[in-house]
C-alpha cells in the first residue's frame, strides 16, 4: 500500500495517471469477479441439470446487460454516475457473459462432441450471436434518440464491447488449452496435473501473445482512430483490441495457476495463491511503469487507447489473483460444515455495501480528474 501510495503521488505524470487507472480498474475487477464466484457458486448449490444450468447462465448474462444499458440511459446526462456505472458494470455484466460462453462451450457443444472442430463451430456461434446481441443494441439505442449523445454512446460502446470480446477471448483461450494441453476445462473442479511440459508450452503460448497483442493492439487502435466516423469498424477495431489484449492476461492467468498452484505450492491452497498475487501485482506494477516509458510516436487517442486496453488487462491479472485468495479464504471457513454458497453470496453483499459508495464519491473522481483527458 506504500508503494501504491506513492505511484499515485508521483511526480511523473504517466506513473501517476497509470497508478489511479489499475486502481480504478482493480477494485471494479475484483467486485465484479467476486460476484461471478458468488454467482457460480448458487448455480453449483442448486445443481441445475446442464440445459438448465446454460439457459440460467445466459438468461443471467443478457439481463445483467440489458439493467446495465438501462440504467445507463436514465443516467446519460449525469457524467460521474454514468461513468462509474458504465466502468463497473462492464465487469459485472463482462463476468457474466463470461461464464454464459464458457458454460454454452463446455455443456452444449463439448456434450455432443470432445474435438476441436467443435470448439471452433461454438467459438463461430458465440461471434455470431454476440454480433447479432451489437446490431440488436445499436438499433435499440438509435430508436430511444441516444446515438448522438457521444458521452452516452462512448461509455456503453465500452461496455458492450467489454461483453463481447471478454466471453470471446475466455473460449478461446480455453480452445487453445485443449490444442495445447489435450485437456479442455469442463468444471471448476479441475485437477492440477499438467506436466512440465505443458506448463511450458502455455506460458511459450502467453508470451506469443503478448508479441502478438503489441502489433494488433497498435494496428487496430490505428485503425480505430482513422475511422473514427464509421461506427461499425471502430466497433469491430476496438473488439478485436480487447480479444487480443484479453488473450495475453487469460494465457498468463492459466499458467500461473498451472506453476503456482500445482508445482510450487501443491497441497497449499492459500499461500500457493497468496504468492501468486503478490508476484502478479509487482510484475503488473512494473509493467505499467514500463508502459509509461514507451516513445509516443502514435497520436494523442490512439495512444490513450493502447495504454488503456494493456493497463485493463493487467488490472484483470491483478485482481483475479487477489480474489482467488479471497475466495479459497471462504472455502476454506466452511469446508466440512456447510456449501460456501452463502458465505460468497453474504461477504459478496457486505463488499459491495461498503466498497462501492467509496468508490462512486472517492475513487472514481480521483481516478477521472487524474486522467490524460483531464
Amino acid at each position: 500500500m506504500a508503494v501504491v501510495f506513492a505511484m499515485a503521488s508521483a511526480a511523473n505524470t504517466g506513473v501517476k495517471q497509470g497508478t489511479w487507472f489499475l486502481i480504478d480498474q482493480v477494485v471494479a475487477i475484483f467486485l465484479a469477479v467476486m460476484y461471478f464466484q458468488a454467482f457460480d457458486s448458487l448455480l453449483d448449490f442448486s445443481d441445475f441439470a446442464p440445459q438448465n444450468h446454460v439457459l440460467v447462465s445466459l438468461t443471467h448474462a443478457i439481463a445483467m446487460l440489458a439493467m446495465v444499458l438501462g440504467i445507463a440511459w436514465f443516467l446519460r446526462n449525469d457524467g460521474i454516475a454514468l461513468a462509474v456505472l458504465c466502468g463497473a458494470g462492464a465487469h459485472i455484466v463482462s463476468f457474466s457473459s463470461i461464464h454464459a460462453a464458457a458454460s454454452i462451450q463446455n455443456k452444449v457443444w463439448l456434450s455432443m462432441s470432445y474435438s476441436g472442430a467443435m470448439m471452433v463451430f461454438g467459438l463461430v456461434v458465440l461471434g455470431l450471436g454476440l454480433a447479432i446481441i451489437g446490431y440488436l443494441v445499436y438499433s435499440a439505442k438509435k430508436r430511444a434518440n441516444v446515438s448522438e449523445l457521444d458521452d452516452f454512446m462512448d461509455k456503453t460502446d465500452d461496455l458492450e464491447n467489454d461483453f463481447g470480446a471478454m466471453a470471446f477471448s475466455v473460449v478461446f483461450t480455453m480452445f487453445m488449452r485443449y490444442l495445447l494441453t489435450g485437456h479442455h476445462p469442463v468444471d471448476d473442479d479441475t485437477d492440477f496435473d499438467h506436466s512440465a511440459a505443458q506448463r511450458s508450452r502455455m506460458f511459450i503460448y502467453a508470451c506469443v501473445c503478448l508479441v502478438v497483442a503489441g502489433f494488433v493492439v497498435s494496428y487496430c487502435s490505428k485503425k480505430a482512430e482513422q475511422y473514427q466516423n464509421n461506427y461499425a469498424v471502430k466497433r469491430v477495431m476496438n473488439f478485436v483490441t480487447t480479444v487480443a489484449a484479453m488473450n495475453v492476461a487469460w494465457a498468463f492467468l492459466y499458467w500461473g495457476e498451472w506453476e503456482f498452484f500445482e508445482a510450487l505450492y501443491p497441497g497449499e491452497a492459500i499461500k500457493g495463491r497468496v504468492m501468486f498475487a503478490i508476484v502478479t501485482t509487482c510484475l503488473g506494477c512494473l509493467a505499467m511503469v514500463g508502459l509509461t516509458k514507451v516513445p509516443r510516436s502514435a497520436s494523442k487517442g490512439e495512444m490513450a487507447n493502447v495504454m488503456k486496453v494493456a493497463l485493463t488487462a493487467i488490472s484483470l491479472l491483478i485482481a483475479w489473483s487477489w480474489e482467488l485468495c479471497f475466495d479459497a479464504a471462504m472455502e476454506q471457513m466452511v469446508v466440512g460444515a456447510a456449501h460456501p454458497a452463502g458465505l460468497k453470496i453474504a461477504s459478496t453483499l457486505a463488499l459491495f455495501t461498503i466498497v462501492v459508495p467509496v468508490y462512486r464519491y472517492y475513487i472514481k473522481p480521483a481516478c477521472i480528474a487524474n486522467s490524460p483527458d483531464a
